[in-house]
């Protein structure tokens, strides 16, 4: 039998092949260069992605491939129906460089499952599970690459020109330093991947991303080794290429090449020169369209181009094609300038129709030589302060903007031509934004005059050229416009996030940010930047840092007693819960001067009062039981301030009690007590005035007892006081705004803790922004006296507010003269109070003289007609029969049979109530029980029973339902309509 060994081990070795072939054959049957997806067949073979760079396979995926299938950087054997597996890495990224869009990290799936990344978080190098929430990916298959960018996601996507087929991430505050650490969490709070970065100092460091990302081989990912990382640079392997501000990499395509026409800029410069050279730039597609892509170039004034498009087609999309550029020749005297070529793409492939494409930027050389000297223009001292001459934002229809009514004055000079035979031109990029019309220029000799009146959203350069008559020299305005809003509404530029102010008279306000430490002084009634501003990060102590800055303070609130403001930082959390030691301040500033030429100074600081509040709730300094707040769970690390219910920690108001020393301390969350959330929390600090003698100060605050007011389930916003026994809340939702009953409300109060709070009729919808993204944050100043009429100046926080169409939330634009907050009024309008208003249901109304007709079921409805929720446990009614009959009530009753209804059962909501009197069961009052209320608009439903017993036959009277007088209208404000009587009969 030995001479059939031979035979039979050849025979099973060519099946074991052709098994094997069978199995790996659709690695290269499947694999061209126009095959752009990394996929998993179902028998678990790996379809290899192009690499779009020599139209051959240069690079196999190891990382691809079940991790049983590799070994090194080759495969040794092919696992068929092994198991998927899903795997995060990060693949490039970059902490700094030009504008907003300059810091992201990117994140592919190297494995071969999908991953579901809800839960997952990203920080620095703090190393805090949770500190930035990346759980909005959702879903990320096997070479999806997926960005975190500290921009937003529409400003990242404009800038790096992304699809909207790559998901990005926007708005991270874990902000990377020159030096720091990149942490990837999942769901678990587990470490998945850590990437550590040296600072550019550091000896033998290498990696410095500063305009430019870094990325790294396959074989060194997941591994921390910075070393093997390299910087990307135009064109590299990974096709990088550069942003809107000029920085280079390639965010969103690790493996896979994103669907974009590639510009490739020749020795990556393009210069031209009037009447000499030209250069040329290439274009190609990195995957293949389903139809023709036309690419229109747009080469602009000064320059042109030897082909107007470019068309692709399915069979050539690869081929780079060819642009030859050229400056037109004038006759100006320009320098060495500059001009931008723009591309845009059509097609009837939606992949690439209307695709974003890179622009070209080409700096010419100018022939011309200058006949004397050039002309000078600058902007004169005398412009407005409110504006600055490089950037300027102004608003549709704003009577107050100071672009449109003050202007920008210039100074023109020129050493050899008279200064009144110089001429002054205005243009506009965007006329859909600021048309040349609308450039009106005026004044003569050495002054002159530029104002601009904005028709309609966006942005535009504006140019202001003069001219000798053989030399120009222009200057530059950068200008971006918003959309009209109220004829009282007025922008302030400079900052988004306005937190609280101080009116200084009635001209002034000092503005603090949530954003920042600079107190800002702006003029009330007009629109533009501030006149002054006071930068108080140095003054703080602020320890928690993040990139080489502080991270903020998160001012929300002030007070002002005499010529002291004190400023109050939230104390919160950040919003992923982690924690924010640099927001426990509370700091004070004296006033020196008056108006434009007002001026602060620091006095001191404490840091204590969020470890002095958790001290009091928790060991029962104010009686209530310990822990009644709750203050050390809500403040606790990892919970967000804005937590379901009202359970976060938050501060966002101050002022000062009816005794002009002690603060109000008023609280957004936590909604109080922590068992039933349902009213704001004040809280007295009696010490308040020498908490800010030192810096810090040590020692500990003081408190008086907790207030506690109704103000339907909202927290307190912002609270401020006329000094006349008056005070405004501004009440809002502990979380998001919307509708009831998370709109926001004014209420006034006493400022005395036994009184109530009262709703007014204040119509706030105003307020909201003209695009969203706006929240009431502060009362400017109150009028000594405040009634209906009142009308109150109240600022608005747009930070989240896209102005300008382009997808970018005040606070996150790259210009901070762009950055605007919003003030406008509101008339304060009548107190309202709650009106209910009582109807009973007995349909079948005559009662026997025996069981079971002698009882009747009814229900009585109290509808709340005034729109105000009532008082929580505050609501009184009384039933009343007649002689010869009882009534009765069932506390634990859910539903009941109607007498003659014809909806039983109908749902009760008895449990609610209590029988707080009953005289000889023909009248009963029912108080509802603690924490419970009848919301605006809303009917509280009670189920009861009626039984006859001695009344005559044939006998007709009444039973009645009646709402108790309400002298305090904390749950009826109406008498007219407290009465509701039904006949009945003994039969």
């Amino acid at each position: 039998m030995k001479k059939y060994v031979p035979i039979s081990i050849a025979l099973f070795t060519i099946l074991f092949l052709a098994a094997t072939i069978l199995t790996i054959s659709p690695l290269f049957a499947r694999y061209t260069p126009s095959n752009g997806v990394v996929k998993q067949t179902d028998n678990g073979s790996i379809l290899l992605p192009k690499t779009q760079r020599s139209g051959v396979l240069r690079e196999f995926y190891p990382s691809l491939l079940p991790q049983t299938a590799v070994k090194g950087n080759a495969p040794s054997s092919l696992a068929v129906n092994a198991d998927p597996v899903g795997q995060i890495r990060i693949t490039e990224f970059a902490y700094n460089g030009a504008g907003a869009a300059n810091e992201f990290i990117e994140l592919t799936n190297t494995g071969t499952a999908p991953i579901d990344l809800t839960g997952w978080s990203f920080d620095d190098n703090s190393r805090v599970a949770g500190s930035f929430s990346i759980g909005t990916f959702g879903v990320v298959q096997p070479g999806e690459s997926v960005v975190i960018a500290e921009a937003s996601a529409a400003a990242f996507r404009t800038a790096w020109y992304l699809p909207t087929t790559v998901k990005v991430v926007g708005s991270n505050n874990q902000n990377l330093g020159n030096g720091d650490e990149l942490n990837i969490y999942d769901a678990s709070n587990t470490l998945v991947d850590r990437l550590t970065f040296p600072n550019s100092s550091t000896a033998g460091a290498t990696v410095f991303t500063n305009g430019v990302s870094a990325w790294t081989s396959q074989s060194n990912l997941g591994t921390n080794t910075i070393a093997n990382w390299v910087l990307s640079t135009v064109n590299d392997a990974q096709n990088s290429y550069a942003s809107v501000d000029g920085n280079i990499g390639s965010p969103g395509g690790y493996y896979t090449a994103l669907n974009r026409v590639l510009v490739r800029i020749t020795g990556n410069t393009t210069t031209v020169a009037e009447g000499g050279a030209s250069d040329t730039y290439t274009m190609a597609l990195t995957s293949q369209p389903t139809a023709n892509v036309v690419v229109t170039i747009t080469p602009g004034s000064q320059l042109t181009t030897d082909v107007p498009t470019l068309t692709f087609t399915p069979a050539n999309f690869s081929l780079t094609q060819t642009v030859t550029v050229s400056a037109v020749d004038d006759n100006l005297v320009e320098g060495v300038h500059s001009a931008t070529i723009t591309h845009s793409a059509t097609s009837s492939d939606p992949a690439y129709n209307g695709i974003a494409v890179n622009p070209v930027s080409v700096t010419i050389t100018d022939n011309d030589v200058a006949v004397g000297a050039p002309p000078t223009i600058t902007v004169a001292g005398t412009t407005t302060t409110y504006l600055s001459g490089s950037a300027i934002s102004g608003v549709i229809n704003d009577p107050t903007d100071p672009a449109r009514t003050l202007g920008i004055d210039f100074t023109l000079a020129d050493t050899d031509t008279p200064v009144n035979n110089l001429t002054l031109t205005a243009s506009s990029s965007n006329a859909s934004v600021v048309p040349n019309a609308n450039l009106a220029l005026a004044g003569s000799g050495a002054n002159r005059n530029l104002k601009i009146t904005p028709a309609g959203v966006g942005y535009t350069t504006i140019l202001a050229t003069v001219s000798d008559g053989s030399n120009i020299t222009s200057y530059t305005i950068s200008y971006a416009a918003s959309a009209a809003s109220t004829t009282t509404s007025r922008f302030h530029t400079g900052a988004s996030d306005a937190s609280t102010a101080q009116a200084l008279d009635a001209d002034y306000m000092l503005v603090g940010d949530d954003d920042n430490q600079v107190l800002r002084l702006y003029n009330r009634a007009n629109s533009g930047l501030p006149v002054n501003g006071f930068d108080y990060t140095s003054s703080l102590g602020l320890t928690d840092i993040s990139g080489g800055v502080p991270r903020q303070v998160n001012i929300e609130a002030s007070a002002r007693i005499g010529n002291r403001i004190y400023w109050l930082g939230s104390h919160t959390n950040a919003s992923s819960g982690a924690t924010r030691p640099n927001r426990n301040r509370l700091f004070a500033t004296d006033v020196t001067g008056s108006g434009a030429s007002t001026t602060l100074s620091y006095v001191g600081r404490y840091d204590g009062l969020k470890t002095d509040l958790i001290a009091w709730d928790v060991n029962n300094q104010h009686g209530l039981g310990a822990n009644y707040f709750g203050i050390q769970a809500s403040a606790a690390d990892g919970v967000d301030p804005e937590a379901t219910g009202g359970a976060g920690f938050a501060m966002e108001g101050l002022t000062v009690a009816p005794d002009g020393t002690t603060g109000y301390l008023a609280f957004r969350a936590p909604i109080s007590p922590a068992s039933n959330r349902t009213k704001a929390l004040i809280v007295p600090v009696t010490n308040f005035t020498s908490l800010v003698s030192g810096n810090p100060t040590s020692g500990s605050a003081t408190f008086g007892a907790p207030i506690l007011l109704d103000l339907g389930g909202r927290g307190i916003r912002e609270i401020k006081s006329n000094g006349n026994g008056q005070y405004l809340i501004v009440a809002g939702p502990s979380g998001s705004a919307g509708s009831d009953p998370n709109a926001f409300k004014l209420f006034t109060w006493t400022g005395n803790p036994a009184d109530p709070a009262r709703q007014r009729s204040a119509d706030l919808s105003g307020l909201s922004g003209i695009s969203g993204g706006s929240s009431i944050e502060s009362i400017v100043d109150l009028p000594a006296t405040l009634d209906a009429t009142s009308s109150i100046q109240f600022l608005m926080d747009n930070g989240s507010q896209v102005f300008y169409n382009d997808g970018t939330g005040g606070k996150d634009l790259s210009q901070n003269n762009f950055k605007k907050f919003r003030s406008d009024f509101a008339t304060l309008g009548s107190v309202q109070s709650p009106d209910l208003s009582p109807t009973l249901i007995l349909p079948q109304a005559a009662f026997g003289t025996s069981s079971p007709d002698n009882v009747r079921n009814f229900v009585v409805n109290l509808f709340e007609a005034g729109g105000v929720p009532t008082t929580s446990g505050s609501v009184v009614i009384t039933i009343t029969v007649p002689a010869g009959y009882s009534v009765s009530f069932n506390s634990t009753l859910t539903n009941i049979n109607v007498t003659g209804g014809t909806n039983n059962p109908v749902a009760v909501e008895n449990s609610k109530w209590y029988v707080s009197n009953n005289v000889d069961n023909q009248q009963i009052t029912l108080t509802m029980n603690t924490g419970q209320l009848i919301a605006a608009n809303a009917t509280a439903v009670l189920g009861f029973s009626a039984t006859r017993t001695t009344a005559n036959s044939g006998s007709v009277s009444n039973i009645t339902v009646n709402v108790s007088n309400d002298t305090t209208q904390t749950y009826d404000g109406n008498s007219t309509n407290n009465v509701y009587a039904r006949i009945i009969s003994g039969l």
